[in-house]
C-alpha cells in the first residue's frame, strides 16, 4: 500500500515538473517575442528615420502608431494567447 502511495507521489511530482517546464518554455518564448517587437521600434527609428517620421494621418507618425497601436495590440494578444495556452496545458494535466 505504501509503495503505491510513494509511486503515485513520484508520478505527481514528475507531472508537476513537466508542467512547470512547459509553462517556463511558453513564458520565455512569449517574453522574447515581446522584447523583439518592443526593441524593433528602436532599431527602426535608428536605421529608417525617414520612414518612422512619415506622417500617416494628420500629425500621427509611423513611430507613434507603432508604439501606441501595435505594441498595445501585441501585448494584449500575447497575454490572451498565454492564458489560453496555459489553461489548455493545465486542463490536459488534470
Amino acid at each position: 500500500m505504501s509503495e503505491k502511495i510513494v509511486q503515485t507521489s513520484k508520478e505527481k511530482q514528475e507531472e508537476t515538473s513537466q508542467q512547470i517546464s512547459r509553462q517556463w518554455k511558453l513564458s520565455t518564448s512569449l517574453g522574447i517575442m515581446f522584447l523583439v517587437i518592443f526593441m524593433a521600434i528602436t532599431v527602426l527609428n535608428t536605421f529608417a528615420p525617414d520612414f518612422m517620421t512619415f506622417k500617416v494621418i494628420g500629425n500621427f507618425t509611423v513611430t507613434y502608431l507603432y508604439s501606441v497601436l501595435l505594441l498595445y495590440i501585441a501585448s494584449w494578444s500575447i497575454v490572451l494567447y498565454y492564458v489560453i495556452k496555459v489553461t489548455t496545458l493545465e486542463g490536459a494535466s488534470i
